[in-house]
């Protein structure tokens, strides 16, 4: 069935939301880092400064762009097995 010929890349796939959080939060904590650091606190603790609307947006944007693009050979490989006929998988004898 050509429904499950997707399948590992989809689950490879599963790396694009860590990927852009965690870009997010290093993006966020070298903004919102001090001059001093607490041992053990939150970036937004250490500071007492919050995102703006625009900053948040801004580092979104920029996250999910970077995930996109490291996991796009993925999505590619995805939807390639997912549309192909069964018949591209069998051996020629």
């Amino acid at each position: 069935l050509s429904l499950w010929n997707g399948l590992f890349p989809s689950i490879l796939l599963c790396t694009n939301p860590a990927i852009q959080y965690t870009m997010f939060d290093t993006l966020k904590g070298a903004l919102l880092q001090g001059g001093e650091k607490e041992e053990g606190a939150l970036p937004q603790q250490q500071s007492g400064r919050k995102l703006s609307m625009w900053e948040a947006f801004l580092f979104g944007l920029v996250s999910k762009f970077f995930a996109t693009i490291v996991t796009y050979p993925l999505i590619r490989c995805k939807v390639l097995l997912m549309v192909s006929s069964p018949e591209a998988f069998r051996e020629e004898e």
